[in-house]
């Protein structure tokens, strides 16, 4: 991934309730990184390049459910292919160890893809002070 500055990185942030709305999220046209609502669960997707990714602090993944696919594809409506499908890929990450901190660990992902760090999304985060850090 290359670095981007801040400015150039993402939109305007809007809130995960959009996806339940007639209009929906914005479509992103650029690199961005964001955090969504998989129900009952918070998971990162990056728009890299020509890649969507996903990460999820859940092993073994969960299954995608509709809800995480309609909001996907109006996120990155602009990479859906002429088939109608999306190519996603699932990358590897540290797996959360607990049942309460899918959104902390979505949040260490995000920032480790924002500095760049691809191989931070798999590094063992000291979890007594991972809130901490990210303040």
């Amino acid at each position: 991934m290359k670095r981007q500055s801040r400015r150039t990185f993402g939109q305007t942030a809007e809130t995960s309730v959009l996806s339940q709305s007639v209009n929906g999220f914005s479509p992103v046209r650029e690199q961005t990184i964001m955090i969504i609502h998989a129900e009952n669960h918070w998971v990162t997707v990056a728009a890299v390049d020509e890649e969507l990714w996903y990460l999820d602090s859940l092993r073994p993944h969960k299954p995608l459910t509709p809800y995480v696919i309609r909001q996907l594809l109006q996120l990155v409506a602009t990479r859906v292919h002429n088939d109608g499908k999306l190519h996603l890929l699932i990358r590897p990450t540290t797996p959360q160890t607990n049942s309460s901190d899918c959104g902390v660990y979505a949040a260490a992902y995000a920032m480790e893809l924002v500095v760049a760090n691809v191989k931070g999304i798999q590094a063992s985060f000291e979890e007594t002070l991972i809130r901490s850090h990210l303040e």
